[in-house]
């Protein structure tokens, strides 16, 4: 949720404290307290929406990161011995491959540091009795193997739940786009009913529907332009108020 979404939901749950602090009002008129249900209801939704789309994709790229650091590290060890190796036997292409260091990996694409980490196990494999002197145990290469293949599932993982938030921030726009013509287009001219009748109870959802953002060096209203000069259209002489 941005800022400006942010902004709104403070003045939604302001507009829901106001209804519900003169509920007995707000049920005198079922039309009214119809609107009300559902502004609740949307309200809550949008809620539970957005901490979905916060937390869709962080469990998943902590993982991700986490596991591609261990491999990283691994690779980094294995690339050591196999290029202690080549220079041992002389062998000038298992040199070439491995000749890297900790910032030449951290400068790869993801995909390309995905693939020569599966190069150098490979390698590894390759020369597991000739490694032993660095150090380097069949068992750890086994393990090794293991944790790039987790690595690659992790991957997909996430791009499965960028998926799923990008879904999730479509279905949270459209529910901003509801509730904003839910306030406007019948809340607000509900509300302008009661102006005479009950001018607390108006002057106090006015006030709600008006919130500003505090926290900045400018006021800043809450919603769009447009939106007030929709309410203008109801009665130019009350304040204006923004969905």
């Amino acid at each position: 949720m941005n800022k400006h979404e942010s902004n709104k939901v403070t003045m939604y749950k302001s507009v829901e404290a106001v209804l519900s602090q003169h509920e007995d009002i707000v049920n005198t008129m079922p039309a009214l307290s119809e609107i009300n249900g559902k502004f609740r209801s949307l309200l809550k939704e949008i809620i539970e929406r957005d901490y979905r789309h916060a937390t869709v994709k962080q469990g998943s790229t902590a993982a991700k990161n986490s596991a591609l650091d261990s491999i990283t590290a691994t690779t980094l060890t294995f690339a050591n011995a196999l290029y202690a190796l080549g220079r041992k036997t002389e062998n000038e292409q298992l040199k070439a491959e491995c000749r890297t260091s900790i910032s030449e990996l951290e400068h790869k694409r993801e995909q390309d540091l995905e693939q020569y980490c599966r190069r150098i196990g490979e390698l590894a494999r390759n020369n597991a009795e000739e490694l032993a002197p660095y150090c380097i145990t069949k068992k750890q290469i086994d393990s090794f193997s293991k944790a790039t293949e987790t690595f690659r599932d992790l991957v997909e993982q996430k791009n499965q739940k960028f998926t799923e938030s990008k879904a999730t921030r479509e279905a949270l726009d459209e529910m901003f786009k509801k509730m904003g013509e839910m306030l406007r287009e019948d809340m607000d001219r509900l509300l302008e009913m009661l102006r005479d009748t009950h001018p607390d109870f108006y002057r106090q959802y006015t006030a709600a529907r008006n919130i500003r953002d505090i926290g900045s060096s400018h006021a800043v209203k809450t919603d769009d332009t447009e939106d007030a000069e929709t309410i203008e259209t109801v009665t130019s002489s009350a304040p204006v108020m923004v969905g």
